[in-house]
C-alpha cells in the first residue's frame, strides 16, 4: 500500500512494507523522496519524522535540482548524443535497412521510413539505446552475478523517470533505466552492482553498503559521476 505525504512543495511517497524501521531515501536522478515504513506505523508518524529530517531531505535534493539537463532532442542531421559517455553526431537516413541503425567512428546513422516524424525517429534511437544497453548489461550482469553470489531470474530494461534501477527482491528481477545507455559504461556498472546487492539486503542500511564497498569499493567515484551528468528526455 502507498500514500503520498505533502511537506509544502515537496512530495514524498509511502510505502508500507513488512519491515522493522522506516527507511528514508532521495531518489535520482530527479531527487524524488520516498519512505519505507513498517506496517503497524501511522501516516502523521511518518509525516512527523519526515518535517524532523526536512532539513536533510533539501539538502539531498539540492544536487538533483541543480543539475543540468539536457536540450529536448529534434533528431536532426548532425546533432549531437551521447552513447555510453560518448558523445557522436546524427546523421539521418531515409531509406529502408535491414538494421534500424549503425554505430560508426564518431557517427550514430539512423534508418527511417520516408517524410519520417520527430516521433519516428525517437522511436528509432530509443531502439538504438535498448540494442546497444542490453548487449553491455548481458556482460555486466553475469560478471557481478558471479562476483557477488547471487541468483536473478531475468532483468529488464525501461524507461524510468526517478530511478536508474530497481530490484524485485521477491522475484528475483531487476530493472534497468534507458537512460543509462547514455552514461560511461563504469557508471552502468556501479548501477548493476548497486542493484544485485539489493538481491541480498532490500533497505541502503549498514549492510548494504558494507556489501557494495567489499564488492565494488570505487562506487561513490562512479555514483557520483552518474549523478552529475547532464539528465536527458528520453
Amino acid at each position: 500500500m502507498s500514500e503520498i505525504i505533502k511537506l509544502g512543495e515537496i512530495e514524498v511517497q509511502v510505502t508500507f512494507k513488512k519491515i522493522k524501521n522506516i527507511h528514508l531515501s532521495v531518489m535520482p536522478p530527479n531527487g524524488d523522496v520516498t519512505v519505507s515504513a513498517p506496517e503497524r506505523i501511522d501516516l502523521d508518524m511518518i509525516r512527523m519524522y519526515c518535517i524532523s529530517r526536512l532539513g536533510w531531505i533539501k539538502k539531498e535534493r539540492k544536487p538533483f535540482l541543480e543539475q543540468e539537463r539536457e536540450t529536448p532532442r529534434e533528431f536532426i542531421y548532425n546533432e549531437s548524443h551521447y552513447l555510453f559517455g560518448r558523445r557522436y553526431k546524427l546523421d539521418i537516413i531515409e531509406a529502408y535497412s535491414d538494421v534500424p541503425y549503425i554505430v560508426k567512428h564518431s557517427q550514430i546513422v539512423l534508418y527511417v521510413k520516408k517524410n519520417s516524424t520527430l516521433e519516428d525517429r525517437q522511436k528509432v534511437m530509443e531502439a538504438c539505446y535498448r540494442i546497444e544497453l542490453k548487449r553491455v548489461l548481458d556482460e555486466l550482469v553475469d560478471k557481478w552475478k558471479s562476483i557477488i553470489g547471487v541468483e536473478l531470474h531475468e532483468y529488464k530494461i525501461k524507461k524510468m523517470s526517478t530511478k536508474w534501477g530497481s530490484c524485485n527482491q521477491k522475484d528475483k528481477r531487476l530493472w534497468f533505466s534507458l537512460e543509462l545507455a547514455k552514461k560511461p559504461v563504469e557508471c552502468v556498472e556501479y548501477v548493476v552492482a548497486h542493484e544485485l546487492i539489493h538481491l541480498i539486503e532490500r533497505s541502503h542500511n549498514n549492510r548494504f553498503f558494507e556489501l557494495l564497498d567489499k564488492h565494488f569499493p570505487r562506487w561513490a567515484k562512479y555514483k557520483d559521476e552518474l549523478n552529475e551528468l547532464p539528465l536527458g528526455n528520453l
